[in-house]
Order: C-alpha cells, then sequence, then structure tokens
C-alpha cells in the first residue's frame, strides 16, 4: 500500500514519519529513503537507515550552486544524497517533504517521475497540501496511494495506522511475510 501523509504546516507529519520509521524497524521490516529534522535555521535530511544526518537547506545559505524554497537555501549536494538514498533497496520508501521545489521540477521531483511503487511493499510520502494532487498522479492506477491526514487530534495514533496500511497486519506482531 502507498500512503500520502499531509496535513498542515508544524501539525506534526515528520514526527509521524519518525515514529512509523522506528515502528517498521521494530517489525525487521527495512525502511529507505529520509526524513528531514531541525529548524528554523538549518533543516537536515536524516537517512531512515542509519539515522545519519546532512545539511539539506539554511537560512543563511552558502551552499555552491545552491536552490531556494521559501526562507531556505537548498544544498544540491544533499539533494543528490536524498535521491541516492531513495533509490536504495528495501521494503519501505519514506520521503519527506515533497512540496513546492518539487512542484517546480526541482529539489526531489526526480523520485516522482521515477517512482516504481511496485519496487516495496508501501511507499509513504509525506507532503505539503498544496501539491496532494501533483504527488497522487505520481503514483501508477495499479498503485494508488491513500491520503491520510495528520491532525492534532489524530497524530499520536496514526503511526501504527500507517504501519499496518504499509505493511498490513500480518506483521504486526514482529515475523516478517518475508
Amino acid at each position: 500500500m502507498n500512503v500520502l501523509l499531509t496535513g498542515e504546516r508544524n501539525v506534526g507529519k515528520t514526527t509521524v514519519v519518525e515514529r512509523v520509521v522506528a515502528r517498521l524497524r521494530e517489525r525487521n521490516v527495512d525502511p529507505v529513503g529520509f526524513y528531514t529534522a531541525g529548524g528554523p535555521e538549518t533543516l537536515e535530511l536524516v537517512d531512515v537507515r542509519t539515522g545519519e544526518r546532512t545539511v539539506f537547506a539554511s537560512r543563511s545559505g552558502g551552499f555552491a550552486g545552491d536552490v531556494s524554497v521559501g526562507r531556505y537555501a537548498v544544498d544540491p549536494q544533499a539533494i543528490d544524497r536524498g535521491l541516492a538514498l531513495a533509490a536504495a533497496g528495501g521494503d519501505v520508501l519514506v520521503v519527506d517533504e515533497i512540496g513546492r521545489l518539487e512542484r517546480r521540477g526541482e529539489g526531489f521531483a526526480p523520485i516522482l517521475a521515477s517512482l516504481r511503487p511496485d519496487r516495496y511493499r508501501g511507499v509513504l510520502l509525506s507532503i505539503r497540501k498544496g501539491v496532494v494532487p501533483f504527488v497522487a498522479d505520481a503514483f501508477p492506477a495499479a498503485a494508488p496511494a491513500e491520503r491520510v491526514e495528520v491532525t492534532e487530534s489524530n497524530r499520536d495514533g496514526l503511526p501504527e495506522r500507517i504501519v499496518e496500511l504499509l505493511i498490513g497486519s500480518d506483521v504486526a506482531d514482529g515475523t516478517d511475510r518475508g
């Protein structure tokens, strides 16, 4: 199953993604990809497998060949790192956060352009509300994505629900169907 996680700014989408990744690991499911962390001055790209952090964007800029989105200058080398993380083989692809940069064809747009959900047991993309149709269109008709909206009232219960959507309840007891 494929999940588009959306919600208002600062509602907790990335926190839900982090918790989903932790629960996947607890079930011996191999997530690949990244989520973003940090702020407000610097954002980091976090490898979901290793936890390794790479500076991704900064309000002060200073990256060679940087692109900008909102108040941030984005490091092209960090984009390349994110693309490499998302291209790795694994059970569940995790990408946080798809937004205006990708809608412009920049940033992590190549992930959407070459998206093959059949390579994974599930795909989890955290996206800005304004780009939901754009991202949903990246999924083939045979592998549609379910939209899940994060709110303050549901965010604590969402990680378990999303894990079930991504990999099914047959692995909820810690055994992999592998």
